[in-house]
């Protein structure tokens, strides 16, 4: 669609100057163990066409695309696809460079969404395909049956002294210059509590020119993503209604008194009935992110997963911009998205009394609740009080910009840690599904520490500071008595086979266990306080427990290297060894093989034929990748268990992966049956004298280029990561590991 660029309002110009439709995550060895917290953080999430289709509402004629890397050309030829532009404009200006390997395609007339997704699962140049998902205004948003005013006073925001704004602002009332992205259907920027604090871009005044070459012509007050134009004027009321929230000016003897004096970016994502794109959404927040802002609000929402937003949540986090998203108004016991994704702080409501509203979705993944009941603020023209929350959110991001305000040095993480840390718990003690860590209180956020209130666990233990792995501290066997308020990192020597488990006393913990080189060795990541990882040692291990969203507790840490008669022995190896890589894959015949993975397994046939691969094992969770000699996938399969089927026919040379899921070890059978099979040995029995497969790939265009599972946590990794050294890619991640979906 062309840009245009609107000769709007002229009082802006005079406004203070001041599967493939799975997400792949790409798994590596880390270099060294300092790059383990960053690394163990990628989560998957999996879902088919038609789950996706299901989940939710999206925009007819048209998919999210993302192409693997060096196959963005070919979109062209994709089947059903009329035209594709990425998500991010070509040309703009990466401030911060960021990049997205997103596309928006449009489908032809005779192509559903469905029918389109379902095509694509066959092309090895797309990554993944999406619905392009609708977002709304959490429903409902219920008037009070207030009589609106024009001058209503302080007196009846309620929320302000319910957050000790009143009291924070003796400390700090705001700062201009930081900026919060409300990205909602727009604001009234002419409204008079409101005109004196929007965003302004001088480097782009309004004369058809992209001066600043960032991709939007002439955006001197923000962009509307609905229209794609430069008048981010507010078409419903809404989104005024969440800037005057954050922002409305105070002390000017009119309307009400927002709670920081900042400047608010309006970027409209929703149209005048109050839905919108996720692909306008995962725009804007790239737009957000690379002019200027510190503070993202997100007051809308919908049920189901959108990876390409997701990661744009996740670039703004990793760009030291806090996204702020409304839980929902739904009454449900699981969290809308975006509020939903882990770069997102998911925020309730409550009313006048600290009791959460009937209306507040809540969950595991609640991070903060605010007032969110009977909320004056401005609507264009006028002022109106509301309930939702949709309301709650902008409180937190006032209270949010006030602590940025007070002390910019402070990252995103560093302002989402003291909000939680500082909140008034509410309901039960400690971290909970309903209020999170509590209500926000400004007067606390600008006041306090986190070791000062003692976030939910207590006060932390005595081995702090062992935040990171370069300050772990090492322990012996044994029960140990902790507290998870942040990161913690240990360090035990093992031998033989062990059990590491983490029991707490509430709140959400995390479990990586990884050996001295920095290869995982298990994870576990139920939404729960109760972790255990079961492996085997020779050396070091490595602990990490982790508060997922800042969900703290103490907990009790048990080592127990000696579980005796608790595990079965360690399978031995087979004679195949080493065939950890497609390039000393063991040349075998059709026939029925005892092996044992306790890495990756790697075996080639020559072909041409019909082939049909099966492994049974007697534990653990095997997967299993067929793929011909081209790199082409003919076949996985993934099931949480053992035994895994895979077939397809190849001429020349074929090759199987056996992959043993988070290091989840057995003994397994494989059994190779063909048709037409062609192909050393005559006589029927395997070669154990492993041969080499193809020569690695160099930068020409004969590449080969292998697809095999990326959701590699347990002893595979170290091999995969090899495999990565030779150009070797992902093909699919499994499956989500379940609580990183939970907020839908």
């Amino acid at each position: 669609m062309k840009r245009e660029h609107v000769q709007f309002d002229e009082q802006l110009n005079t406004t203070t100057k001041s599967s493939i439709t799975r997400v792949l995550k790409a798994a590596a060895k880390p270099a060294v163990i300092a790059a383990l917290a960053v690394v163990m953080t990628a989560s998957a999430q999996t879902a088919s066409a038609n789950d996706d289709a299901d989940a939710g509402s999206f925009v007819a004629g048209r998919i999210l695309l993302k192409m693997r890397a060096g196959h963005a050309g070919a979109r062209s030829a994709l089947p059903g696809i009329t035209s594709t532009r990425p998500l991010r404009p070509q040309g703009a200006a990466a401030r911060n460079a960021m990049q997205s390997e997103w596309f928006v395609a449009d489908l032809d007339d005779g192509t559903s969404v469905e029918d389109a997704l379902s095509a694509l699962e066959g092309f090895d140049g797309v990554e993944l395909a999406q619905p392009d998902f609708i977002r709304t205004i959490p429903t409902p948003v219920t008037p009070q049956n207030l009589e609106a005013q024009n001058d209503p006073g302080r007196n009846q925001q309620y929320a302000l002294e319910r957050m000790q704004v009143n009291q924070a602002w003796q400390i700090e009332t705001g700062n201009p210059e930081v900026i919060v992205a409300v990205l909602d259907t727009g604001v009234d920027y002419s409204h008079p509590d409101l005109q004196n604090q929007m965003f302004f871009n001088p480097q782009d005044p309004i004369n058809g020119v992209d001066d600043d070459g960032n991709g939007y012509p002439d955006d001197i007050g923000g962009w509307n993503f609905a229209l794609n134009n430069n008048n981010p004027m507010d078409g419903h009321s809404h989104g005024t209604h969440v800037a005057g929230i954050i922002a409305a000016t105070q002390e000017n003897q009119i309307g009400i008194a927002g709670v920081a004096n900042v400047r608010i970016m309006p970027l409209t994502v929703l149209g005048p009935d109050g839905s919108g794109s996720d692909s306008d959404i995962a725009e804007a927040i790239y737009y957000a992110v690379e002019n200027g802002a510190d503070i993202i609000n997100m007051s809308l929402g919908g049920p189901a997963y959108n990876a390409a937003t997701d990661e744009a949540v996740q670039m703004a986090a990793a760009n030291n911009v806090l996204v702020l998203a409304a839980s929902g108004n739904e009454s449900a016991n699981t969290i809308s998205f975006p509020a939903g994704y882990e770069g997102a702080v998911a925020v309730g409501a409550t009313d006048q009394n600290d009791q959460l509203a009937d209306f507040s979705n809540i969950g595991q993944g609640m991070e903060l609740v605010a007032p969110g009941v009977g909320i004056l603020s401005t609507v264009p023209g006028d002022y109106e009080s509301l309930d939702g929350t949709s309301m709650a959110t902008p409180c937190v991001a006032g209270v949010a910009a006030l602590l940025k305000s007070a002390e910019p040095t402070l990252s995103a993480a560093d302002i989402r840690e003291l909000l939680s840390c500082t909140a008034d718990d509410l309901g039960n003690p400690g971290y909970d599904t309903l209020f999170g860590h509590g209500r926000v209180n400004a007067l606390r956020a600008l006041t306090e520490t986190c070791t000062q209130t003692g976030n939910p666990g207590g006060q932390d233990d005595a081995h702090e500071e062992n935040d990171s792995p370069e300050q772990m501290v090492t322990l012996q066997p044994g029960s140990h008595q902790l507290a998870g308020l942040d990161e913690d990192w240990f360090s035990v020597s093992l031998t033989g086979a062990f059990s590491i488990r983490v029991d707490g006393n509430g709140g959400d913990l995390d479990l990586h266990v990884f050996d001295q080189n920095g290869d995982a060795i298990g994870t576990s990541e139920s939404p729960s306080s109760t972790e255990q990882v079961d492996g085997t040692a020779n050396g070091p291990v490595v602990i990490r427990v982790f508060p997922y969203n800042g969900q703290g507790a103490n907990y009790t840490l048990t080592i127990d290297g000696d579980r005796g008669n608790n595990i079965a022995p360690p399978p031995i190896d087979d004679e195949f060894e080493e065939n950890d890589s497609i390039t000393s894959a063991a040349l075998l015949a059709p026939g029925t093989f005892e092996l044992s993975a306790l890495d990756l397994d790697w075996f080639a046939i020559d072909g041409p034929g019909q082939i049909e691969v099966q492994i049974q094992g007697n534990g653990g969770d095997l997967d299993l990748a067929l793929v011909d000699e081209e790199g082409n996938t003919l076949d996985a399969s993934e099931s949480p268990t053992s035994n895994e089927t895979v077939s397809g026919t190849f001429t020349g040379r074929a090759y199987i992966l056996v992959l043993p899921y988070n290091g989840q070890t057995a003994d397994y059978q494989l059994t190779i049956n063909m048709t037409t099979p062609v192909g050393p040995p005559e006589d029927g029995t395997p070669t154990p004298t492993p041969q080499p497969g193809p020569t690695p790939p160099e930068s020409n265009p004969g590449e080969i280029i292998v697809t095999i599972p990326t959701n590699i946590c347990g002893q595979g990794g170290a091999q995969f990561a090899g495999a990565m050294a030779l150009g070797f890619v992902g093909i699919s991640a499994r499956r989500s590991r379940g609580r990183r979906r939970r907020r839908v």
